[in-house]
């Protein structure tokens, strides 16, 4: 009987951790998050969506992380990257398929491109073992 309790117990458990973790991708998914992100060490990581850019907290990270950017009409974006990075190193690398449009770093922290209406873009972040904040805006 303990034995079957206990089962049934993990069952319920696995069952509620899928369902936490589904509604997590539908919010990611939804807000336009491409899930695949690459952290080989990380610390701690917080990333904001908001509108006209993005700004990331960042501790101990080492790693790669991205998301879609849908753009709406035809014309030129102009991208800033302000870095307050204390270590390491960031960059933001904007992509029309495999092929780089843009590459914003610490030496390069703006960029003027022209992007294609009703276009999906990924913005993909790369740090390394960097700590910090980072604010992408457009």
């Amino acid at each position: 009987m303990a034995v079957t309790q206990w089962i049934l117990g993990g069952v319920l458990l696995l069952a509620a951790a899928a369902a936490v973790v589904s509604a997590v991708v539908r919010k990611a998914k939804k807000q336009g998050v491409v899930l695949t992100t690459q952290f080989q060490r990380t610390g701690g990581f917080l990333f904001r969506r908001r509108e006209g850019g993005d700004q990331l907290r960042l501790r101990a990270c080492t790693g790669r992380a991205g998301r879609r950017l849908f753009v709406a009409e035809t014309g030129q974006l102009t991208f800033r990257l302000q870095q307050e990075l204390t270590k390491g190193t960031g960059e933001v690398v904007l992509l029309d398929g495999e092929q780089e449009l843009l590459r914003l770093d610490r030496e390069h922290p703006t960029g003027t491109v022209t992007l294609a209406g009703e276009t999906t873009y990924l913005l993909q972040w790369t740090f390394q073992k960097a700590s910090g904040r980072c604010t992408l805006s457009w």
